[in-house]
């Protein structure tokens, strides 16, 4: 953005140069009170896949419309398309159907058992109403983490800010009320990400250091927590005119994840004697003992923002401990273990029964004695030709069950990825977004505060 120069606003507008300087630095005033970041995601455009808008390699956004037109059929990328255990496991029950299709011919036994009866008949409608039930439990899980859970610490932790700044901006002079709401703004951030690490591969090694404010900046433990993120980040080459679809600010350069500057030495070296559970709830007591902090100095709060401080303060350590329960509590190993081995049982009783198809049907071709005899050898039944006849079998058994087991497959997998949306998997939660979100929210909560006192200057 072109920076403000009072004499080509006084030339575009036709006004006085006074005015002009008036409005530049009212401008200027509201741009440093807002001073919020653009949101760490860079847009990802493929030829046959929808776009991306990624974080440190995690999804955070998609177009949806696009998979409703042909690229649901050839994109593959992030799906079980990609996805090498996938095909591993076709490839075992592909060796299977064959083995079991070339014993049939070997021994002679072209006997077809798949008809009415057959067992993998019998076994699909107890899959479809234990597979179904599986699925419908682990997206509502997943919905409750976003919102009841992570969605509630977040909500307590602006709360908890909205509360702060109500309180300083009408007691505190400027320069300490930045301060102060920077650093609240600072462990709220710490204590949102405190989580998502705790529930990542690593978090018992975790060193931490990647949260460091840098030595040079530990004389001032307020909004410079956040500076080198706001330097690197670039509106110039901003997807779709800098903003995504909520009118957001997107960089296009992201900076590194090193770059968030959330605590100091001796806050991480009393951070890394906790287990990482139990870190985010070091930091809800620190807010708790900044609260405390604000009050020994004279900051003065009605009964009503008492009672909404301790109240979100319990909504936050709910909060944590709600995500912590529900992802590392797992759901009860038998049900999961019968949902598993049930679909594994029917995928190979399926590749086992369409080599023995598909056996029958060689029989039917050949006849033994090279003559074309399908079931129904009737002049008028299509296709005559023995060969067109077999490939049309071949063709409506094979891929019917290769899009059955890349069905059920591709389930299971979504199900592994969603039963952690903290991981580091690129379909998880982005801490980094989600952390520039809560940054920009907690920003416009305290512009909202000081413009409407500033507004209500002038108008007086």
């Amino acid at each position: 953005m072109n920076p403000l120069n009072i004499e080509s606003i006084s030339r575009k507008s036709a006004i006085s140069p006074e005015l002009a300087a008036q409005l530049a630095g009212e401008e200027k005033f509201r741009k440093q009170t807002l001073d919020q970041k653009p949101i760490p995601m860079e847009k990802e455009e493929h030829l046959l896949d929808p776009w991306f808008y990624k974080c440190d390699d995690k999804i955070v956004k998609y177009d949806m419309r696009e998979l409703g037109r042909w690229k649901a059929i050839v994109s593959c990328w992030y799906t079980v398309l990609s996805d090498w255990d996938t095909w591993n496991h076709l490839t075992f029950l592909t060796i299977v159907c064959f083995f079991t299709m070339f014993m049939v011919i070997i021994t002679g036994s072209t006997r077809s058992v798949y008809d009415n009866n057959s067992v993998v008949n019998k076994a699909l409608t107890l899959v479809s109403f234990v597979f179904a039930g599986y699925v419908a439990i682990v997206i509502n899980r997943w919905d409750r983490i976003r919102n009841a859970t992570i969605g509630q610490m977040w909500g307590a932790l602006e709360n908890l800010n909205m509360i702060s700044m109500s309180i300083l901006i009408k007691q505190a002079p400027p320069a300490e009320e930045a301060e102060l709401s920077a650093r609240l703004m600072r462990y709220s951030r710490l204590a949102m990400i405190l989580t998502f690490r705790a529930l990542q591969p690593g978090a018992e090694t975790d060193t931490l250091e990647s949260l460091l404010i840098r030595p040079a900046d530990n004389r001032t433990m307020s909004a410079q927590s956040d500076a080198s993120e706001r330097q690197m980040s670039s509106f110039a080459h901003s997807v779709d005119g800098g903003s995504n679809n909520n009118g957001n600010a997107v960089s296009s350069a992201l900076p590194p994840a090193e770059q968030q500057e959330l605590m100091t030495e001796e806050e991480r070296q009393w951070l890394l004697a906790a287990t990482p559970g139990t870190r985010p709830l070091m930091v809800v007591s620190w807010l708790e003992g900044y609260f405390d902090s604000l009050h020994a100095a004279g900051y003065q709060s009605n009964e009503l923002a008492l009672t909404g401080i301790m109240v979100n303060l319990f909504s936050v350590r709910g909060g944590i401990g709600a995500t912590l329960g529900a992802i590392g509590a797992q759901l009860p190993y038998p049900y999961v273990h019968l949902v598993y081995w049930t679909i594994q049982v029917v995928l190979v009783a399926l590749s086992i029964e369409t080599g023995v198809i598909l056996a029958a049907d060689t029989y039917f071709k050949n006849n033994g004695q090279g003559d074309y005899s399908p079931v129904d050898d009737s002049p008028n039944v299509w296709p005559q030709d023995s060969n067109l006849w077999y490939f049309n079998k071949f063709m409506q058994i094979t891929v019917s069950n290769v899009i059955f087991a890349l069905f059920t497959e591709g389930l299971l997998k979504v199900c592994d990825k969603l039963s952690n949306p903290c991981s580091l998997e690129e379909t998880s939660f982005s801490e980094r977004v989600y952390g520039t979100f809560m940054f920009n929210n907690c920003r416009a909560l305290r512009a909202g505060h000081i413009s409407y006192a500033h507004m209500k200057s002038k108008n007086d």
